[in-house]
C-alpha cells in the first residue's frame, strides 16, 4: 500500500463491537461492520477462536486484536481488503483453538506459512453481500430485488427508500436529502404496496406523495439500522396483495436465530452540515441471544437513534406557460430551511423453532420520526403584464408581485407494527404458513404557523433569462425588493392535524409440491383478511 493510501487507511475509524466466537464467525462479522473484504482459506480458520474488539478502532488494528494469538495473521493488506494466512509459531508455543469438535475424514490441516496453493478461498465483504442478495433472488418464484443488511450497512443510507433506490429499476422522493417514499420503473409511490414482516403498514397523509389519494408509506419513518432484509416484488403473483398496481415491497427485521449463540453489535456516526453549523449524529445497537437448555428460543432487541439539524436552499418553479412561442414559468420560487430532525426505533423478535420442520416468530416494532421546522419562502410571480424585448431566452415584464411567507412546523410521525407468524412443514411435500397482525401508523402536527407579506400586484417590474441552468429573474429595483416595507401584511394562518390508519390483518396459506409433466410445480392456496380505519382531523384559524 502506498504512503498516502496508509495514512488514509489509518485514519478511517470504525466502531467495533465484536464479541469472542468462533474466528470464522468473527471474520463474517468484521467485514460487515467494516465494509472491507477478507481472503483466507477456510481450513485456515477452522477450529480457530477470536478475541473480542471493543471501541473504535481503524479496521486494520481491530482486525489484528481479533487474530493474536490464533495462529493467524495479515499476509497483505490493500486498501479496501485483507488476506490472511498462518502465523509462524515456536513449536513451544501453543496455538489456541477451541475444544475439539468431531471433524469429517476428510479435514484439512492449517496449511503452513510457506504454502502458497489454496484449494479454497473465502472471500467476505462486498461479495458476500451481493452472494446473499442473488441467492435470495435465485431462489425466489417471482420476479424481484433483495438487499439484505450487510449491504445497508455498508452504505450511507439513512431511510429504507435510500437503501432501494441503488436497485435497477427503483427511485425514491425524496425530502431535505433523505429518501421519503420508493417506487419502481416510475410508478407513483401511491400505487406500491409497503409491508412491515409481511404486514401492510398505514399510511395517514391525507394528500400522499402528490396530494391525492394519502395511500403512500413514508419509509424515512423507519430507520435502515433495523432492517434485516428489503425484498422488492416488480410482478406480483396470485397469493399476494393485489391492492398495488406498482408491485410490493417488504421489509423484515433480523430473526434471532440469524447467527449462532449470544451475538451483540452496534455502531456510531458523526457528520457536519456547513449550511446549518450542526453536528449530526447517529448510533444503533443489537443484541441476540438463544434461551432454554436445547437453545430452540431466540430474542433479539434492536434500537437506533439519529439527530440532524439540516441547512437547505432550494429553488423551485411552477405554471409553466407558452409565452409567444418561448415556454417559461410564470413564478419563480426560492426556500431557505432549517430542520431538526430526529428518528429513532425499536425492535424486538422473539422466535420458537421447536423442530426444524415448525417455526413461530412474534415481531413488534415502533418507529419515530420528527421534524421541527422553520421555512423562509420568497415566490417571485415575475411574469406580470406586459411582456418586451422577447428573446430566444429571456424578455423583460413590466410588473410581478412578490410573497413572502414564514413556515413554523412541528410534525411527528410514529408507526407501530406488531405481528404473529407461524411456518410449519407437515410433510415432505406440505407447508402451511399463517400470520396475524396490526400496524398503526399517525401524522400529528401540533404547530403550523404561517405568516404571509405580499406586494401589490405590478410592485416589481422585471427581467429574466433561461440561458442557464437556472432561470434568473432580476428585479428593476434591487433596493425596494430588499426593502421590508414594501411588503405589508397579508393574513396569518394556525393549523393542527392529526391523521391516524390503523390495519388488522390476517392470512393462511398451504401449499403442497407436485409434479406436472415431469416438471416439479406445487398448488397453493388460503385465504387473508384486511381492514383498515383511518381518521383526519383538521383545524384551522386564519387571520
Amino acid at each position: 500500500m502506498t504512503a498516502p493510501a496508509a495514512q488514509a487507511e489509518q485514519a478511517r475509524q470504525t466502531a467495533f463491537a465484536i464479541a469472542a466466537q468462533p474466528l470464522d464467525e468473527a471474520l463474517i462479522e468484521f467485514a460487515r461492520v467494516s465494509g472491507d473484504q477478507v481472503l483466507y482459506s477456510p481450513d485456515l480458520v477452522r477450529g480457530r477462536s477470536a478475541n473480542a474488539v471493543d471501541g473504535i478502532l481503524p479496521p486494520a488494528d481491530a482486525l489484528r486484536r481479533m487474530l493474536e494469538g490464533s495462529g493467524v495473521i495479515i499476509a497483505d493488506h490493500e486498501q479496501g481488503s485483507f488476506t490472511l494466512r498462518a502465523a509462524p509459531a515456536p513449536a513451544s508455543t501453543p496455538v489456541r483453538t477451541q475444544p475439539p469438535q468431531p471433524a469429517p475424514p476428510r479435514r484439512s490441516t492449517v496449511p503452513e506459512p510457506d504454502q502458497a496453493t489454496m484449494d479454497t478461498v473465502v472471500v467476505i465483504g462486498e461479495r458476500l453481500i451481493l452472494e446473499r442478495s442473488l441467492d435470495l433472488k435465485r431462489n425466489a418464484e417471482y420476479l424481484s430485488e433483495v438487499v439484505t443488511s450487510d449491504g445497508i450497512a455498508a452504505l450511507p443510507d439513512d431511510t429504507p427508500a435510500e437503501a432501494l433506490r441503488r436497485m435497477p429499476g427503483l427511485f425514491s422522493l425524496d425530502d431535505q436529502g433523505e429518501g421519503r417514499y420508493a417506487g419502481i420503473r416510475g410508478i407513483d409511490p401511491e400505487l406500491m404496496n409497503i409491508t412491515f414482516n409481511g404486514q401492510p403498514i398505514g399510511a395517514p397523509e391525507g394528500g400522499g406523495s402528490g396530494g391525492n389519494s394519502g395511500r403512500a408509506v413514508r419509509m424515512d419513518s423507519i430507520p435502515s439500522d433495523l432492517i434485516g432484509t428489503i425484498e422488492v416484488v416488480k410482478a406480483v403473483t396470485p397469493d399476494m396483495d393485489h391492492n398495488a398496481i406498482g408491485g410490493g415491497i417488504n421489509i423484515t427485521t433480523a430473526s434471532p436465530f440469524l447467527r449462532k449463540g449470544t451475538f451483540h453489535s452496534g455502531n456510531a456516526q458523526v457528520g457536519y452540515n456547513d449550511a446549518s453549523g450542526n453536528t449530526l449524529w447517529s448510533g444503533s445497537a443489537t443484541l441476540g441471544t438463544k434461551l432454554g437448555h436445547d437453545e430452540r428460543w431466540g430474542l433479539l432487541m434492536s434500537g437506533s437513534f439519529s439527530q440532524r439539524t439540516i441547512g437547505s436552499h432550494r429553488m423551485s418553479t411552477d405554471g409553466w406557460q407558452n409565452v409567444n412561442g418561448a415556454f417559461l414559468p410564470s413564478t419563480r420560487d426560492l426556500f431557505d430551511y432549517n430542520v431538526d430532525r430526529r428518528r429513532w426505533g425499536v425492535t424486538m423478535a422473539l422466535e420458537h423453532r421447536p423442530n426444524d420442520n415448525h417455526s413461530i416468530r412474534l415481531n413488534a416494532n415502533f418507529n419515530s420520526h420528527r421534524d421541527d421546522e422553520e421555512r423562509q419562502k420568497t415566490a417571485y410571480n415575475f411574469a406580470r403584464n406586459t411582456l418586451s424585448e422577447q428573446t430566444e431566452d429571456g424578455g423583460r415584464f413590466a410588473g410581478g408581485q412578490i410573497t413572502r411567507e414564514f413556515r413554523w412546523y412541528l410534525q411527528e410521525d410514529t408507526i407501530y407494527a406488531a405481528s404473529l407468524t407461524g411456518e410449519h412443514k407437515l410433510d415432505d411435500r406440505s407447508t402451511l404458513d399463517w400470520s396475524a397482525g396490526y400496524s398503526s401508523a399517525e401524522k400529528a402536527t401540533p404547530r403550523r404557523v404561517d405568516w404571509e407579506f405580499r406586494t401589490t400586484g405590478n410592485r416589481f417590474p422585471n427581467t429574466y433569462d433561461t440561458s442557464g441552468r437556472l432561470i434568473v429573474v432580476t428585479p428593476n429595483n434591487i433596493e425596494a425588493y430588499l426593502d421590508p416595507d414594501n411588503y405589508p401584511f397579508r393574513r396569518v394562518r394556525r393549523r393542527t392535524d392529526t391523521e391516524r390508519e390503523e390495519i388488522f390483518s390476517g392470512r393462511l396459506n398451504f401449499r403442497q409440491d407436485i409434479e406436472l409433466a415431469g416438471h416439479p410445480s406445487y398448488w397453493k392456496t388460503g385465504a387473508s383478511y384486511l381492514r383498515r380505519d383511518k381518521l383526519q382531523d383538521r383545524e384551522n384559524e386564519n387571520y
